[in-house]
């Protein structure tokens, strides 16, 4: 089954939005590099151009709306070349095939055990403690990402990769969610800003409804 890029962070783009490499790059915790790599190869679907910011004429940057991202993540992906490529450069290329190569797992060998290194170094046991506090006194993620001076995507990033903290984390969301709201429903997630479980499981569902 091929894995795209975009995967983990479907839950955080909205489909009524307008997204730039910037914007993609900060969803999912790459860089621009990366990102152009992956419009390149036509993982982030067809997009747009439109007139860049500044005083360069003639420049332009690609963009993109939420739907047509998110329908890049259901759709075939673009398959890669692989002949004389190591597989580090076919992974960065945007390959996520698992039923006839082996990229991913090379990649997932040599990288973890770094990502997990990396995420605990950039995301501290005071700044976790803080971001768990903020939330069960009832603040929204966002604004306890940026008290803690993190970003949302390394929360996400950090309980991925340590599901113990996830369930904390799940429980700070469930004690500081706003009791007079209709929780499990994809409104309360968008224009609540709400990421309690059941909230995020009702955007997911509905996301999965809206593929099929």
């Amino acid at each position: 089954m091929r894995r795209h890029p975009l995967t983990d962070a479907v839950d955080e783009i909205d489909p009524g939005g307008r997204y730039t490499v910037k914007d993609v790059a900060a969803l999912t915790g790459c860089s621009r590099h990366t990102v152009r790599k992956w419009a390149a190869g036509g993982h982030l679907g067809a997009g747009s151009w439109e007139p860049a910011p500044g005083n360069v004429a003639g420049a332009q940057r690609r963009v993109w709306t939420g739907q047509q991202l998110l329908a890049a993540v259901t759709a075939p992906r673009p398959r890669q070349h692989h002949e004389g490529l190591r597989k580090t450069t076919t992974w960065a290329k945007g390959c996520r095939a698992g039923d006839d190569c082996t990229c991913a797992l090379h990649h997932a060998t040599l990288t973890t055990a770094d990502k997990r290194t990396r995420v605990q170094h950039t995301f501290t046991v005071s700044q976790r403690r803080k971001v768990l506090t903020l939330l069960a006194a009832g603040h929204h993620l966002g604004s306890a990402a940026n008290a803690a001076r993190v970003s949302v995507q390394q929360i996400w990033g950090y309980a991925r990769a340590f599901p113990p903290w996830a369930a904390e984390l799940d429980d700070a969301l469930m004690a500081g969610r706003h009791p007079n709201r209709s929780h499990g429903t994809e409104y309360t997630y968008w224009v609540h800003r709400c990421r309690c479980p059941p909230c995020r499981a009702a955007k997911a569902a509905l996301r999965g409804s809206r593929a099929s």
